[in-house]
């Protein structure tokens, strides 16, 4: 594999060897929620690592713009295959500051991707230590060792695979469970790993992630779905709209929120919107909404217009899902047409009509009589 563009598009960071020095000094105790953006690299108190073998030229740095953009704000963290030398293991850690306060049910949101096009294969496990600001600082001493996190919460493309990773910037959650009771402290970490990997000719695996707009939660978001019609018996080519909205009835923010809506065949689909904020793409019959954060307690509805060509019964169904949330699902159905599926009379059926009008009546009078 050739590497030689990449390492001009991603120059040695050395002069990060400082921050680096800085970040190993343990951090005072730090309540929840957590929320770190990364827009000037390593963040103070947290605990960059590199157990690569051999140990290359960089560890954890401020994301390189070159490459990509950040996901929010001005900047993200960043780490590559310059962690080891040619053909070597990446094993490389970002620690988390110590926390006091972690719960069952705190949600963990972030956002991770590669560059598009990524050459090669990029893994990223996420772990949890339980125990005091020292012993949470321990990962080993070998590529292949957690030492004290020995919890994976999240595996991002755990099997290598070519083009496994995002090349978007993309949420991932988790939500931690099987903790002791109450609170307890520990700390959150990223592990970036690649095998075979390096600058040189012989390197096969590893390439550069990003991680971008961390949260840790103290609670939960829980989703729900209803989707109404507002005509459900439209006539041919007269417009109505479905109506689809999501609720967030949990207890904590649901982060990148996206609604989709394959939209049956013989409706055309006009511009979709969703309120209060939000943006929408259609793609053929395919509806995609996404709201990048909905506040517990708070609602986003989209509005879907569209035109029956065809009569019939046709039933649509939206779904809803979120970074770390049970997805949900919601239907609802309109039957285009309804009205001139009514049987008309022809002009026999009209004179028959007619005959069996004035039997009756002559009937009628007859028992009158």
């Amino acid at each position: 594999m050739v590497r030689v563009r990449e390492i001009a598009m991603r120059p040695i960071h050395s002069a990060l060897a400082l921050v680096f020095a800085a970040a190993l000094v343990p951090a005072a105790a730090q309540a929840q929620p957590l929320v770190e953006s990364f827009d000037a690299g390593v963040p103070a108190g947290w605990v960059a690592t590199n157990l690569s073998s051999p140990v290359g030229s960089t560890n954890w740095f401020d994301g390189n713009a070159a490459v990509f953009g950040p996901q929010a704000s001005t900047s993200y963290v960043a780490a590559n295959f310059n962690a080891t030398t040619d053909g070597g293991t990446v094993s490389d850690w970002l620690i988390s500051p110590q926390l006091t306060n972690l719960q069952n049910d705190q949600l963990l949101t972030f956002y991770t991707r590669t560059e598009t096009g990524a050459p090669a294969a990029d893994r990223l496990q996420v772990r949890l230590c339980l125990g005091d600001a020292t012993a949470c600082v321990n990962v080993g001493t070998l590529p292949a060792d957690v030492g004290n996190f020995t919890t994976q919460l999240l595996d991002v493309n755990p099997t290598y695979a070519a083009g496994g990773f995002p090349a978007t910037w993309t949420a991932q959650g988790v939500s931690l469970s099987g903790l002791p009771a109450g609170a307890n402290q520990g700390r959150i970490a990223f592990r970036h790993m690649a095998a075979v990997s390096g600058p040189g000719p012989t390197a096969t695996g590893g390439d550069y992630v990003g991680i971008d707009t961390l949260s840790l939660q103290a609670g939960l978001p829980v989703l729900s779905i209803t989707k109404a019609v507002s005509n459900p018996a439209p006539a041919l080519s007269t417009p109505f709209s479905y109506a689809v909205v999501v609720t967030n009835s949990g207890t904590a923010s649901a982060t990148a929120v996206t609604i989709t809506d394959d939209v049956p065949a013989g409706l055309a689909v006009g511009a979709a919107s969703v309120v209060p904020s939000g943006t929408c793409t259609v793609v053929g019959q395919l509806v995609t909404c996404t709201v990048p954060v909905l506040a517990a307690g708070t609602s986003a509805t989209v509005t879907i217009p569209v035109t029956a060509s065809a009569a019939g019964i046709l039933t649509n169904t939206a779904s809803a899902s979120a970074a770390g949330v049970t997805a949900v699902q919601a239907s609802a159905s309109a039957r285009p047409g309804a009205a001139s599926n009514v049987p008309s009379l022809s002009l026999l059926g009209l004179v028959f009509l007619g005959l069996a009008t004035a039997l009756s009546a002559i009937f009628a009078l007859g028992r009158v009589r």
